[in-house]
């Protein structure tokens, strides 16, 4: 992504952190404002798992713990 932006990943990394933030938190925040949404379009978990880039359906489980989330089954 720094490439993309033109610019160092060290460069990019003290611009987030001037921010407030991180690479890892925007990936995080991403990840569960889709997982958020993805269940409404009828995919099953293995499904939500792998548009969100998790190994797998206990990795997706982890991080849907950690955000206080839940899929419909």
């Amino acid at each position: 992504m720094a490439g993309a932006l033109a610019l160092s990943p060290r460069s990019l990394q003290r611009r987030l952190a001037e921010e407030g933030t991180t690479w890892r938190d925007l990936v995080d925040s991403v990840r569960r404002d889709r997982a958020a949404a993805l269940p409404a379009q009828g995919l099953s978990r293995k499904a939500v798992a792998a548009r969100l880039g998790f190994a797998d359906t206990r990795a997706l489980r982890g991080a849907l713990h950690r955000w206080h989330l839940s899929l419909v089954p």
